[in-house]
Parts: structure tokens; sequence; C-alpha cells
């Protein structure tokens, strides 16, 4: 069998058994496609005479590596593309096609952790304000107040939001699923789209394309897009999670209350948002004002992150 045939059975196990989202299958696939491309230029014959088990070797992973480095491929995506590999080597030997991971003998980059860019409300307010279109409209207010990932606001099923409770049920990453609460401009928005839609099912999607499809990627992307003409500067989804994270963080809310809505496994993947939180830099610098026995005056904490965004 091809080396690609073997990734074709290795993609329906990430997605049967192991259950990962679409877009890590997606990646995945797209991931191993520049691969096969690297194998293809290094052939005398073309892909034929490389697309074999034999050319998954350290040796050729690692010229792959070199390969992408020459070709000036950043180091979050040289990593991203070995660590797929690795998984892929992996099953290879759990399903008995080669005795050892090739992907034992090459090293991986480090990952280089940036810190996340937030924008100030007011921005997020505007570029929300500003969309005329009820259905984006209410797209980028779930990515506001619900800091969903663009792939969790895509998935949504209408039952998924409740009106009485104020709250989405969302699947995440390895489709692990959460609850979020939703402050008031979050459930007007959504229910002034449903009243759009008035025969509608609790198992349709909750946001559709004009055709009654369920939307794509990259309509939200569009809809970011044209929030951030109107801010003046290029805004991307993600943008809004950030954004989320950080202004609940500098209002008071609890770092593992803002866990477990952005679905993190960890309080130590949200912790990034504590170096991002100019309110809580503030309030540590703050601490040299004092003078003897006196007690600083400190901003009053929010006990429900809930509500926190709707002042």
């Amino acid at each position: 069998m091809t080396l690609s045939g073997l990734h074709l059975k290795f993609l329906q196990y990430c997605e049967v058994e192991r259950r990962l989202a679409l877009q890590t299958i997606v990646a995945y696939r797209s991931d191993f496609v520049q691969f096969l491309e690297f194998l293809r230029e290094g052939g005398r014959w073309g892909l034929a005479s490389q697309d074999t088990l034999g050319a998954c070797s350290a040796a050729t992973i690692r010229d792959y590596q070199y390969y992408m480095a020459a070709h000036g491929w950043s180091t979050a995506t040289i990593r991203r593309r070995l660590v797929e590999l690795n998984s892929f080597g992996s099953w290879l030997v759990k399903r008995g096609f080669l005795p050892a991971n090739p992907m034992a003998e090459v090293e991986v980059p480090r990952r280089t952790r940036r810190l996340p860019r937030a924008l100030g409300w007011a921005d997020v307010e505007r570029a929300i304000a500003g969309e005329r279109g009820v259905r984006d409209r209410a797209v980028l207010t779930v990515l506001a107040y619900a800091g969903l990932r663009r792939g969790e606001v895509v998935s949504l099923d209408v039952r998924d939001f409740s009106r009485e409770a104020a709250t989405l049920r969302v699947w995440g990453k390895g489709s692990k699923e959460r609850v979020v609460g939703l402050p008031r401009p979050a459930c007007e928005a959504l229910e002034a789209y449903l009243g759009t839609r008035p025969q509608v099912g609790p198992e349709a999607p909750l946001f559709i394309t004009a055709y009654g499809q369920r939307i794509t990627h990259k309509v939200v992307t569009r809809a970011v897009r044209r929030g951030g003409e109107r801010l003046g500067f290029r805004i991307h989804p993600h943008l809004f999670r950030h954004t989320y994270a950080t202004e609940l963080l500098e209002r008071g809310a609890d770092i593992r209350v803002i866990r477990d809505l952005l679905g993190h496994e960890s309080v130590a993947t949200t912790e990034i948002y504590t170096h991002v939180s100019a309110a809580r830099q503030r309030q540590v610098v703050q601490l040299l004002e004092r003078r003897g026995s006196g007690e600083m005056v400190m901003s009053p904490r929010i006990t429900n992150p809930g509500s926190a965004l709707t002042n």
C-alpha cells in the first residue's frame, strides 16, 4: 500500500476512533499534502517512486524539516507538520507497518509562545454595531460575548441555545462539551436572528446560508473582516476570543471560571491572558503606593462573569 493510502486510513482512525474535530482532520490532510509535494520534488520519476512506506524514514523527515526551513516556513508551521507526522508514525507502529517511529530520531523545534493580542472593548462593540446583517451580527456577538472558536460557532445547532437559561452548549476541541453563559447582548442578538426563521427546528444548524445550509468557516471570517474594515485595521476571528478572556480577567473574573468558559483543559493555558491584562498589572504596581499600614483602594471584583460583559 502507498504511503498516501496508509495516511487515508490514519485519517479515518483519527475521525472515527479518536473523534478528533473536523478542522483537525482537515489540517492533518493539508499538512500531509505538503509532505507529498516534498517527496514528489525529490523523486526522479515524480511521486510514484516516492509514495512508499520506505519514504517515511528519519532521514527523509529530517530533509523535509530542512526543506521547510529553507523555504521560509515559520517555526510554528514546521512544528505543527512534524507533530502530525509523529502522530502518523505512532499509528504506523501501532498497526504493525513500521517497527519504530522514525520521528523518534528527529528533533522537533520548541514552541514559541506569543502573547495574544486583544482589542479594546469599545472596538468590539463598534465592530458589532456596524454590522447590518442580522445573522452576521449574531455571529460577531457570539464570538465576542461567548469567546467561541470559529469552528465552534459553525457547528452550533438551534437546540444548543437556551433562551431560558441564557446559555450555549458548545462542542469544543476533542468533541468536549461545555456550557457557556451568555450576557444579555448575545441573547438579544441570537433571538433577533432566530426571529427571522420562525419554522426552524431544534436540530437545525443555528447559523445558515441563504440556501439553508450550515455556514462555513469562510462566512465567519468574512463577517470578522468586515468588522475590521469598520475599525480601520485587520482582525481575525480568534482575536475576539482573546479579547473575551482578557476583558473578563480585567473586570475581576476568577481565572478558573475563565478556563471553564474557554474550554481549556488546564488553567496554565488560560494564564497566558494574565500577561496581557493591563488592569491586573496596575493592581500589582499600585502595591508600591501603599504607605505604612494603610490599605490600598482596589477595584471591586466581579463574581459573576456571565454578566461581566453587559456593562
